[in-house]
C-alpha cells in the first residue's frame, strides 16, 4: 500500500503521523522558535511575473529582484527557490500542502553588507513541463526563496531569510509595478524549507564522483568514488550499438573509497556512448546514473 513506507518511518522514528521535524535522523523540538523574532540578514524587493514565451503556450516563471545583504555573509551563502503547489493530491486521493514542485539553488551575487545586486532568475519551460507544473491550472502557485549560508566569521550554516509569495493568478497581475516579496512569518513554512534544504545537503553529500576516460576503440576505464556514504554498485549497461562483453560484476565502496572498472566492448563506433550505472547509496536509496561519453575523445589516446 503506497503509505506503508511511511507508517514504516513513523515507528522507526518513534513519532505520529503528524508533522514533526527530524534533522539527521534526530527529532528536534521547535517549540519555542518564536519566527517573528528571527533576524534577516538579506533584503530581497522585486517582482514577479508569469510570461508567454513568443506568443506559444510555453510559461515562464521570471523574477526580478534586488537583493542586498544587512550584514557581511560568507562564501558558502546560496538562494534556494522553491516552486510550491499549496494543494496537492495524489492518485489515492491523499493531501499534502506546499508541495515541493521545482527546487533551484542560486548564487552569483554580492555577499558584502550594503552591497546590491540586481538579479534574474527563472523556472522556464525547461524546469516547469517535467516537474509537472502546468500554470493554467489554478492550484495555489506559490514561491519560495530561501538563503542558507553563514555569516562572515561564523562556522555553523543556518537560515539567513526566507521570502514567500503567491504567483501572479493571471495576466493582469503582470503590469503591476509594486509587487514585493514579503517575508513569512508562518512557523510550518521556516519548518518545511528547513527540512528540504536538509534533504537536499545530504543528498549532495552522498552522490559519488565518476569519472571516465577512453583507452582505446573499444576499452574505456570508469572510477567512481564514494562520497559521505557507502555505496554499491549494482550493475552497468551500455547503450546501442556499444555492447559489454561480459558482465560487469556488483562491487561495494566504503565512504570516500575510489573504484576503478575496466570495460571492453565486442566493436568500435562513432556514436556517442551512454553508459547505466545502477548503484545504492547508504541512506539514499537506489537509483540509475546516465553517463554520456563522446566519441571524439577516443582520439586523445591515440
Amino acid at each position: 500500500w503506497p503509505d506503508d513506507d511511511a507508517k514504516s518511518r513513523y515507528e522507526q522514528l518513534d513519532t505520529s503521523g503528524n508533522h514533526t521535524l527530524f534533522n539527521n535522523g534526530e527529532k528536534e523540538d521547535r517549540s519555542h522558535y518564536d519566527s517573528n523574532n528571527q533576524d534577516t540578514f538579506v533584503d530581497l524587493t522585486g517582482q514577479i511575473e508569469i510570461v508567454q514565451i513568443g506568443g506559444s503556450e510555453q510559461w515562464a516563471v521570471v523574477m526580478d529582484l534586488q537583493l542586498t545583504p544587512l550584514a557581511n555573509l560568507s562564501d558558502n551563502t546560496v538562494a534556494h527557490l522553491f516552486l510550491l503547489e499549496e494543494d496537492s493530491y495524489d492518485n489515492e486521493g491523499r493531501y499534502a500542502g506546499n508541495l515541493v514542485r521545482e527546487y533551484s539553488p542560486q548564487v552569483g551575487f554580492a555577499l558584502d553588507e550594503g552591497n546590491s545586486t540586481d538579479l534574474t532568475w527563472r523556472f522556464t519551460q525547461d524546469y516547469l513541463q517535467p516537474a509537472g507544473v502546468d500554470l493554467s491550472q489554478d492550484k495555489g502557485w506559490r514561491l519560495a526563496i530561501a538563503f542558507f549560508g553563514s555569516l562572515e566569521g561564523e562556522e555553523e550554516e543556518r537560515l539567513l531569510a526566507l521570502y514567500h509569495q503567491p504567483l501572479p493568478e493571471d495576466e493582469d497581475m503582470l503590469d503591476s509595478s509594486d509587487q514585493t516579496l514579503w517575508s513569512l512569518a508562518m512557523l510550518i513554512g521556516v519548518f518545511l524549507v528547513i527540512g528540504i534544504y536538509s534533504q537536499v545537503k545530504r543528498r549532495e553529500q552522498g552522490m559519488p564522483v565518476m569519472g571516465v576516460s577512453w583507452s582505446d576503440e573499444t576499452s574505456l576505464l570508469l572510477e567512481i568514488t564514494a562520497s559521505e556514504f557507502e555505496l554499491e554498485v549494482l550493475s552497468i549497461s551500455a547503450s546501442p550499438p556499444y555492447q559489454l562483453k561480459g558482465k560487469v560484476k556488483s562491487r561495494k565502496l566504503n565512504a570516500k573509497q575510489a573504484g576503478q572498472f575496466k570495460l571492453k566492448f565486442s566493436d568500435a563506433s562513432n556514436e556517442d556512448l551512454i553508459l547505466a550505472i545502477s548503484m545504492k547509496v547508504e541512506e539514499l536509496g537506489s537509483w540509475t546514473q546516465h553517463l554520456r561519453i563522446s566519441a571524439a575523445d577516443k582520439s586523445s589516446t591515440d
